[in-house]
Parts: structure tokens; sequence; C-alpha cells
């Protein structure tokens, strides 16, 4: 309810109530104005129910036309949405997090929501439903010998989002991880030679000629080599004259050789448009160029500015091109796609999403 209007009934009723009370009527009248502002403030509540009932309703519909609708890959990305980034309770943790087996009675999950492991803890109980933990200790799960491809990407997209190493202690057993992975990692401040061979393989980090420098030895230039998001971003124009710079920052330690340039060019010429899936392009570069464009990538940049329209071009695009046994790694959903359709949901839209769709 608006502060103001509670305010300005508060002000009413203060003015309308005798201060000075000499008789049994002047207590009656005071009961009969608290009546009345009761019932006007009950009146009000009734308008602000009924009003986000209905921005309930157009936002129910929107889910519906633009995303449910296409079965079965909307369903697919909506839940996916929902388990890593919905303010999860206890209760939707276990309907929607991923489940591993049972080991010694108790039956593991392996979180993937941000919100839930800042609130719960990595390691955590939830009375009858068991043990969660975002690992599984006693198999010592590997990021290199996962038992799923599903339980793989869902760690990914966590690294993906990570920010900092303080953000979840997790982080900080996988390092090298978070500088592949992270976007929005601040490391100037890193160490020249820590972990650059993994930052070399980072497609969506911004890169520029400091972050360049922290890459020492023969792996790293040669992984950045193969970087397309860096060339995307440094020089997607003039492949050739961003690797004479990038020799220029390298000097003497690494010598990118006639043929090595010659192999980049030919890579990203036959990439075409496809490179631009790295960038921050615009909803009208999408649709024209939307059968050049990677879906796969697309869907992990966090720089696109997604809406209604542009996400239900991304679910035609896998439904139509991609084949039904990829569509788990193309429908993982990303962060920056949860900053806008997080507008159109709460506790009352998930709940009827869920009895329409039987999620």
């Amino acid at each position: 309810m608006n502060n103001n209007t509670i305010l300005l009934y508060n002000n009413a009723l203060n003015l309308n109530l005798k201060q000075t009370m000499n008789d049994a009527n002047d207590v009656l009248y005071n009961m009969q104005s608290l009546k009345q502002f009761q019932w006007n403030i009950s009146q009000i509540q009734k308008m602000k129910d009924g009003a986000q009932m209905q921005v309930n309703m157009a936002a129910l519909a929107l889910w519906r036309n633009f995303v449910l609708n296409e079965a079965p890959v909307g369903k697919m990305l909506f839940r996916n949405l929902i388990r890593k980034y919905y303010d999860l309770s206890d209760e939707q943790i276990v309907k929607y997090e991923n489940f591993l087996g049972e080991d010694r009675g108790l039956k593991w999950k392996y979180l993937t929501n941000l919100q839930a492991i800042k609130r719960k803890g990595e390691c955590f109980t939830m009375d009858r439903y068991g043990l969660y933990k975002i690992e599984n200790y006693n198999e010592r799960i590997s990021l290199n010998s996962t038992k799923t491809i599903d339980q793989h990407l869902a760690l990914m997209d966590l690294f993906y989002d990570i920010s900092s190493f303080e953000e979840i202690s997790y982080a900080k057993k996988w390092p090298f991880y978070i500088y592949q992975y992270s976007h929005n990692l601040d490391v100037s401040n890193s160490r020249k030679y820590n972990y650059q061979n993994h930052l070399a393989k980072n497609v969506f980090i911004e890169w520029n000629d400091n972050l360049v420098k922290l890459l020492q030895g023969d792996n790293a230039i040669k992984d950045l080599l193969q970087n397309d998001g860096f060339f995307a971003q440094m020089g997607i124009n003039n492949i050739r004259e961003t690797l004479t710079h990038l020799q220029d920052i390298v000097g003497s330690s690494y010598e990118i050789t006639e043929e090595m340039k010659n192999e980049v060019i030919a890579r990203i010429e036959q990439k075409g448009i496809a490179l631009y899936s790295y960038l921050p392009i615009s909803k009208e570069f999408i649709f024209q160029h939307q059968n050049e464009l990677d879906w796969a990538v697309m869907q992990k940049n966090p720089r696109i500015q997604w809406d209604w329209e542009l996400i239900n071009l991304y679910l035609r695009k896998v439904k139509e091109t991609i084949s039904e046994d990829k569509w788990p790694q193309y429908l993982l959903g990303s962060k920056a796609m949860y900053e806008f359709v997080g507008n159109y949901l709460n506790d009352e839209i998930l709940s009827d999403i869920e009895k329409l769709y039987n999620i």
C-alpha cells in the first residue's frame, strides 16, 4: 500500500478525532471515526489486491504466449531459469535442483542457485528432505570427470555468474574455473602467473591490453589465439591488425608466426557473422542475422538485452535447428535473460505456471 495514501488518511483521521472528550458521545464519535478509517484502509487493500491480480494475469499471459507455449523447449528453459536464479524456498529447492542419487540413505541435491547457496550455506540440512550440498564429497566428483553432462553444465553456470572469490566459499576451491568462465571478475590485481591459461580461454570477460599483459608463456598465448570471444571484442573488422597488435604486447616472449596468423584469420572468416554472438549486439541485428548467429553462445552472452520477442525467437531457433539430444545444452538460460523475465515473476505466478504446465 502506498505510504503517502496511508499518511493522508492518518492526517484526516487525526483532524477528525476529538482530542478532548467530555462525555460518552465524544468517545462514540471517535470509535465511529476509527471504524471508518479501518474500512477505508480495507478498501484500499482490496484495490491493491485487485490491481496485483491483474498484473499477475498479464505476466502469466506473457509467459504462456512467448515461452511456455513453445513446447517442450519453453518448459525446459523456464525450469532452468527458476532453478538457477529465482529466490527458491526450501521446498522449491527440493523441486527444482538436480537429483544425483542416494548415499547411505541420504538424498543428494546439486545446488546451482547462488541465492539458495548464500542463504542456506554450501552444506545444509532440511529436516525430512535430507541433506543438500554443492558437492558430493563422499564421491569426490571433479569437473573433469562428472557423471552426467547436466551436472557439469550446472556447475559451469555457477562460475559464469560468480563475480568474486568471496561470493561463496565454494569458489575458492575452483579458482581456475572462475578465471575461465566469470565474465565480471576483476583480475586487475592478480599476480601475472595466476591461472593465466584459464584466463586465456575466457570468452566473455572484457578484454583489453592490460588483461593480455597478464598472459605469459606459450600455452596461454596459444589458448588466446583460439579464443573467438577475444577476437570478436578486440578486432572483428581487422583480425590481422589485431594479431599484429597482440604480437606487440607479447613482445619477444612468444612469436606469432605467419602460419599461425593465417590459421586464425581462416577460422574467423569461416565463422563470419557468428562471431558477433560474443558482442553486445542489438535486437534488430539479432533478428536480421538470426540464421547466422551461434545460439549456444548467444544464450550465455551476458550483454544481450533480452525481451519477450527475443526469448521467443531463441526458443524457436533451438526447436527448429538443434537436435533434441542437445537441447539441455542450449536451454540453460542466463543471468542476462533472467534480469528481464524476473520482473514478471512472483510466488503466485510461479504457482499458477506449475499447476498449468505440471512443473
